[in-house]
């Protein structure tokens, strides 16, 4: 029993040093995205002020004046929003979702059967991917607002359009469809993937503190 709790204590110790590794990615992370987001929230505008000349020359300079005032106000909030989102991507914050989803009933999937729920890191890439979309996305209802056509374009190709919408809370939504890939997946996955190493050594403490406590129970049971 000893080399068990031997094993959870050394379990333990390399989740904080991968805890702490998380902590310490964070500035790097809040860099790429803020990166990532005001380098091409122009581009795009840029791009569909060009693709949809016509409208843009209807627009006239004033209007245009206007527009780009609000792009440099929306680029102006980009630190802060990452900021404040990247504030529940704390490992401590992390640990305590995972913990809080193992606590709900498992899924049961007919080809595996029964499976506990927990937070993958895939999860958190994601989650972190949606949130640089929502953000980039912003630029495509400042279009919108301005009358340009935002996310209906198709051509032989396929869908074209920089932007898809969703309805959520009485209003739609611009989500960046990045068709082009100009996200850099890379430093997301990583990130996540920190948290999957944490995720696993949790897996193998839960069995190995089941294990303690069966051979605690049998224990007790034998000095009877």
């Amino acid at each position: 029993m000893e080399e068990l709790e031997l094993k959870v204590t050394n379990n333990n110790k390399e989740i904080k040093k991968l805890m702490e590794e998380i902590n310490n990615q964070l500035p790097t992370i809040k860099d790429f995205m803020q990166e990532v987001i005001e380098r091409n929230m122009p581009i795009i505008v840029t791009e569909e002020v060009k693709k949809q000349s016509n409208h843009t020359n209807d627009l006239g300079i004033e209007k245009l004046k206007e527009m780009k005032s609000s792009l440099n106000s929306i680029i102006q909030e980009v630190p802060n929003n990452i900021q404040n989102f990247l504030r529940g991507y704390k490992a401590e914050i992390l640990i305590e979702r995972d913990k809080e989803l193992r606590k709900q009933p498992s899924d049961y999937d007919p080809r595996y059967g029964s499976e506990t729920k927990f937070l993958s890191g895939y999860t958190i890439y994601t989650e972190l991917e949606d949130f640089m979309k929502q953000e980039i996305g912003k630029v495509g209802k400042l279009l919108a607002d301005f009358e340009y056509k935002v996310g209906h374009e198709w051509s032989n190709k396929g869908y074209t359009a920089n932007f898809e919408t969703q309805y959520s809370n009485d209003e739609f939504v611009y989500l960046f469809k990045d068709k082009n890939r100009v996200i850099d997946s890379v430093p997301l996955r990583e990130f996540g993937d920190i948290f999957t190493k944490i995720s696993k050594i949790i897996d193998d403490n839960i069995k190995l503190n089941k294990m303690i406590s069966e051979k605690k129970a049998e224990s007790l049971w034998d000095e009877i």
